[in-house]
């Protein structure tokens, strides 16, 4: 492969895990494929929990793509044993490009991506192939994702909430789900152009096919994010917010103009009106423009807490999740205009 250098895993037989299948399912050849950067906190446990999650270890191959390592990751790779280890030679490295390298290299007929700050669950291979294996219409398949939630980290407790998906048909795709490698052959893997949010920009693509993509009330990962700052917080909205502006308008062609736009202005008038309102009080010294920012600040997180609180939640679960609703969208306005302005001059 052009660009990159691998290294060979040792002997398969080394691996550890539990290659017993009590149920008798047949299970075909599955690829686990992890990417990463910078992933010595997390990795060792990443891939340990492929090597030893419930699926035959003779139909399994375990992919690790790194995109230029600078800390200890390639050398705790490297002393796994059953792993084949791939270099990403690329002046620009990307998820997307990763991937691609990850599932063309990749030989079983289904593929599980994973991220390095993610740790699988023991049984969710062999539940998520179950479900494919029941239905030929299904594209992709994931499951519940978890976050590590770290005591006193009000950052780890707003992405545990972030992450949950309600079961059933869904429109999207994050960093972690099963795939049959025949559809990536077919649609050609993931845009390489993309900073980030290449899988929703895949599943707009098989949105456009006759498969579906599916969630699975089932835990697949607990992910591992990291966060502790507001700063690092505000830098993953931000990018949330630019891949959100750039893949709308990849997938939406040249009507997409018009549709970031509209979304644009719909969020900024959530977020940035009452801003605009305590300035106006400041400069006028008047309470009144203060006292309708802060109404509309109230409205949107009370109406955030209601639908919450419908659907199970706690009461402080739903006041913290609608404060960062509307806390982000700061960060993430600001992604989508900086994505839509990059997009427009990129053509």
């Amino acid at each position: 492969m052009t660009g990159l250098q691998q290294s060979m895993p040792g002997p398969r037989s080394a691996v550890t895990g539990n290659p017993s299948n009590p149920e008798g399912l047949s299970m075909p050849p599955v690829s686990f494929v992890v990417i990463g950067l910078n992933e010595e906190r997390m990795i060792a446990a990443c891939l340990r929990s492929v090597m030893d999650c419930d699926h035959p270890q003779d139909k399994k191959e375990i992919i690790y793509v790194d995109s230029g390592s600078t800390d200890r990751t390639l050398e705790i790779v490297q002393s796994l044993p059953g792993v084949t280890v791939f270099h990403l030679n690329d002046q620009h490295p990307n998820a997307a490009k990763g991937r691609n390298v990850g599932w063309q290299a990749a030989r079983g007929e289904f593929v599980q991506f994973l991220d390095g700050d993610m740790v699988m669950k023991h049984d969710w291979p062999k539940t998520a192939q179950a479900f494919m294996s029941e239905r030929d219409d299904v594209a992709c398949v994931f499951g519940q994702v978890r976050e590590h939630v770290e005591r006193m980290n009000i950052y780890s407790r707003v992405f545990d909430m972030i992450w949950r998906c309600e079961p059933g048909p869904t429109r999207t795709l994050g960093g972690a789900f099963l795939a049959r490698r025949d559809l990536l052959e077919e649609l050609g893997g993931f845009d390489e152009s993309l900073r980030g949010g290449e899988e929703p920009e895949l599943a707009s693509r098989i949105r456009g096919t006759e498969k579906t993509i599916w969630c699975l009330p089932v835990p697949m990962v607990v992910h591992f994010s990291g966060i502790s700052t507001f700063r690092e917080y505000w830098r993953r909205m931000f990018t949330y917010g630019f891949n959100l502006a750039q893949g709308r308008q990849r997938t939406a062609g040249q009507s997409a103009s018009t549709d970031a736009v509209t979304s644009l202005l719909k969020s900024a008038a959530v977020s940035w009106l009452p801003l605009g309102l305590l300035v106006a009080a400041l400069l006028s010294r008047s309470w009144i423009p203060a006292l309708m920012g802060l109404a509309i600040v109230a409205a949107f997180v009370s109406r955030v807490v209601v639908r919450e609180r419908a659907g199970g939640r706690a009461l402080s679960e739903g006041i913290l999740y609608g404060l960062h609703l509307f806390v982000s969208k700061f960060a993430i306005t600001y992604g989508q205009a900086t994505g839509h302005l990059r997009e427009k001059e990129r053509k």
